[in-house]
């Protein structure tokens, strides 16, 4: 291992999930991402994608794994530091549109939507104070580091701000659709102001 993770087993990742379930792969996915083997590292940005961003969609082993990509990220002599970098802008893309969503969301699945945007929210929480030290790899040597820096802070520093709650429903209150359309998630209550 090329960038050290001492406290990578303080993490109690028997107890998070991930896509695929128990996220006890994670650990060694980590390992593997900060190894001196290219290659390796390039299976387990595939592999940590896939079951930590898995089609845009975060769970609490996202959010635990991010301080270590980070660290790993920000070592100058971790190999392939543009994809590490580029696997934290595709994980704040999916908390951006989770966040930007939560409404269409809602009305499929209210209880999964809440755990979704929860865990969207934890990601950008930790990823915000990291903005800094992000700014910093826009001025790498490594083109491709610089490109893929630049892409993350845009995305954390431009998303749009989240739409306002919608108010609940003379009804049922539920939440309703749209303020504008005032038609209602659940009951399909359908009024005008």
């Amino acid at each position: 291992m090329i960038v050290p993770l001492p406290d990578l087993y303080d993490v109690p990742w028997l107890d998070l999930s991930h896509a695929y379930g128990p996220a006890k792969d994670t650990p060694h996915l980590l390992q593997q991402l900060a190894s001196i083997n290219a290659q390796a590292s390039e299976e387990a940005i595939g592999w940590l994608t896939a079951s930590l961003d898995h089609q845009g969609m975060l769970c609490d082993a996202t959010v635990a794994a991010l301080p270590f990509v980070i660290r790993i990220a920000a070592n100058s002599v971790a190999v392939n530091r543009a994809g590490v970098i580029d696997f934290l802008f595709g994980v704040t893309i999916s908390a951006n549109d989770i966040i930007q969503s939560f409404a269409i969301r809602y009305e499929r699945d209210p209880a999964q939507a809440e755990a979704d945007r929860a865990h969207a929210v934890n990601t950008r929480e930790a990823l915000l104070p990291h903005v800094k030290l992000f700014q910093t790899w826009q001025t790498d040597d490594d083109p491709a580091v610089v490109e893929a820096a630049t892409h993350l802070v845009d995305e954390l520093i431009n998303a749009p701000p989240p739409p306002p709650p919608s108010p609940p429903c003379p009804k049922c209150g539920k939440p309703l659709r749209t303020v504008k359309s005032q038609q209602c998630f659940l009951c399909g209550a359908d009024w005008h102001a």
